[in-house]
């Protein structure tokens, strides 16, 4: 019984793809290309700076790369930044309050033929009175489902389920994602918080939790190093140069460092020292001490 309620909290996953790239995949329905006259650095995202008040456009190519014509909704989303330090769109069901709603998409639907492609072109409208520093949001493209019934061995109809059998339906929605970064020009606040060190033990194993605030008005890729060491000062574990994903102004992050040794620590007061740079040569410290084990 426990093993089909793990299983069946797998299948309800909703899997997004959230790509800042080119996307092609040969599992994939279509691909992504970003095509805008306005985006002269040529990213891999839409990135505008701008004066408030102001009429942006872009546009990206759709392209069907399967044998069957293929249906795709184009929506804008606001963006949310996941405590793991990733940035993903909002679902097309939630009301949009930010980016998402400054986003108009001119063609929604679009129904593409085989090997075809077409163009979704969207204006973004920029309000007045914005503060300086960086705003995102999303643009999402979502095939439409190919198959209404479940795949991969699932029995199709629950009706026909035998007895002791379990029966369910499986669905798969892809969604691309592309970001849309806008930075509004003036005084720019680069700010890192941590707010928290704690000492995490999970199924015998020994982690520390450290929480982080971007407490300025851009966006950040913060990078860590730390290190454990005994009252002695004698250093037992450390990490240099850790990628902790992405903060956006006001996001906060929670980062589960697993501290793994040959040998189980003896018992006693440990230092764990954690810095974190950022922005242009700017570095956070805290150090926290704990008893251990």
């Amino acid at each position: 019984m426990n093993f089909f309620k793990k299983f069946i909290k797998i299948i309800v996953l909703f899997i997004l793809f959230n790509l800042f790239l080119y996307s092609k995949s040969g599992a994939s329905t279509v691909e992504i290309r970003i095509e805008s006259p306005d985006n002269a650095k040529k990213l891999n995202y839409f990135y505008y700076e701008t004066e408030p008040n102001k009429i942006l456009k872009g546009s990206l190519s759709v392209i069907n790369n399967v044998t069957d014509n293929q249906y795709v909704q184009v929506y804008s989303s606001d963006v949310e930044n996941t405590e793991d330090g990733t940035l993903i769109g909002k679902s097309m069901d939630f009301q949009n309050k930010l980016v998402g709603n400054w986003i108009k998409i001119v063609n929604k639907d679009l129904n593409i033929e085989k090997n075809r492609s077409k163009k979704a072109e969207f204006e973004i409208n920029v309000p007045s009175g914005l503060a300086p520093g960086d705003y995102f949001g999303f643009i999402n493209i979502e095939p439409g489902e190919q198959k209404e019934k479940g795949e991969g061995g699932a029995i199709d109809d629950a009706s026909k389920a035998k007895k002791g059998q379990a029966a369910f339906a499986l669905k798969v929605k892809l969604r691309f994602s592309i970001a849309v970064w806008i930075r509004i020009p003036g005084q720019f606040q680069s700010s890192l918080k941590i707010e928290k060190i704690e000492k995490v033990v999970e199924e015998g194993r020994l982690f520390f939790k450290v929480s982080l605030k971007n407490e300025g008005n851009v966006f950040l890729k913060p990078i860590s190093t730390w290190s454990l060491k005994d009252k002695a000062g004698e250093e037992i574990l450390s990490v240099e140069e850790e990628k902790w994903g992405s903060l956006i102004p006001g996001a906060n992050m929670q980062k589960l460092i697993p501290v793994v040794t040959k040998r189980p620590l003896a018992k006693g007061d440990y230092d764990f020292n954690c810095m974190v740079s950022y922005g242009e040569d700017k570095t956070v410290n805290k150090v926290v001490t704990v008893k251990l084990p």
